[in-house]
């Protein structure tokens, strides 16, 4: 099997047979074999029933029928994992990119290329018909966020819904995936991209639905499984640094005070340079997989993203137990919290900005 199409569908009832026709229409005209996966995401309408009657029709037509809505993310990704085509392009019910840009997308393969994306946001896209005004600012606040967050800055347009994948890229990245909700396209592109797979973005033809709505709600899910994606496995990385750096403190410390006999003050500010140049190193090349070669300069950053942490730190140390009375140890232990939370950001925004 070549090519294998996947769709996702939720109350499709009334746009899924348009979109369908059209797309095995197109590929009967092609030279190579293909399939076409609907994946019913739990439906509340006739969408299923539609299905069935146009299983008559199309005979490269399967259903994924899941009973429980789930979210698109958890539809696309049971529709690539289940196909069988070499390459997998999964597209949206409301068919706002028409199937015949696949043209301009199969070339790539052949100059190795893993994943193609469609964009409506570089040069030489097609906006037939644009989105409402409300529509376009959610799509740039998200973008913006996307690039920000999760540091996809060389891919313009992660939420247009047409995507094509190799076999190799869909077994690899989506047993990763976790995200059921409208960022799962950011999530996968993010998951291949740190696998080294190859990304391409190709300009498309789009025209948008009146029908397709996207509500605040969502958006607000999308924005929280975006810092779950991008910043919450580097925050933990951050502070499994930080501990590691704690530790290391104190035994660097200990040793040279009690077996160097080094005046304990001397001590403390070597111990402390010894750690803080660990932390740096470790969350250069594993916590934020930073390659920039001036290691001088973002040194420099780090250390006065980690003066400033630690002024957070004294602030509200003093504040806690000086002005409200808090038990010191309780105190430290809640001024903690900022002081990493501002060590995190100031790195991760400034120091090894992307």
């Amino acid at each position: 099997m070549y090519l294998s199409v996947i769709i996702p569908a939720y109350n499709e009832e009334r746009r899924i047979t348009k979109t369908l026709l059209s797309i095995d229409g197109y590929l009967k005209r092609q030279t190579y074999d293909y399939e076409i996966l609907v994946v019913n995401d739990g439906s509340e309408d006739e969408t299923v029933g539609v299905l069935e009657r146009l299983k008559t029709k199309i005979s490269n037509l399967a259903i994924i029928d899941d009973k429980r809505n789930q979210g698109k993310g958890h539809a696309v990704r049971h529709g690539l994992l289940a196909a069988s085509g070499d390459v997998r392009l999964f597209t949206d019910a409301d068919s706002s990119t028409p199937i015949e840009e696949i043209e301009k997308f199969l070339p790539y393969f052949k100059e190795r290329y893993d994943i193609i994306v469609g964009s409506r946001s570089i040069k030489g896209a097609k906006i037939m018909v644009g989105q409402p005004l409300h529509r376009k600012v959610l799509g740039t606040i998200y973008r913006l966020l996307s690039h920000a967050v999760v540091g996809l800055r060389d891919i313009r347009d992660t939420q247009c819904g047409f995507k094509i994948f190799s076999s190799k890229s869909v077994s690899d990245i989506l047993p990763r995936c976790r995200t059921n909700g409208f960022s799962f396209d950011s999530e996968i592109l993010i998951i291949g991209q740190r696998l080294g797979y190859k990304i391409k973005e190709v300009p498309v033809v789009w025209t948008n639905s009146p029908e397709t709505r996207v509500r605040l709600k969502g958006m607000i899910e999308s924005i929280v499984d975006l810092i779950k994606i991008g910043w919450i496995p580097q925050f933990l990385k951050f502070s499994v640094v930080g501990l590691s750096g704690t530790i290391l403190n104190f035994l660097v410390f200990y040793c040279l005070t009690e077996f160097l006999k080094i005046y304990y003050i001397l001590s403390a500010v070597f111990s402390f340079v010894f750690a803080m140049t660990n932390n740096f190193i470790l969350n250069k090349t594993w916590t934020f997989k930073h390659g920039g070669m001036m290691w001088g300069q973002e040194f420099i950053k780090f250390s006065l993203v980690s003066v400033i942490a630690l002024s957070f730190n004294l602030f509200f140390l003093y504040f806690l137990t000086e002005a409200i009375g808090v038990y010191y140890l309780i105190s430290q232990a809640l001024a903690i919290i900022p002081s990493l939370a501002v060590n995190f950001l100031g790195n991760k925004l400034w120091t090894f900005k992307d």
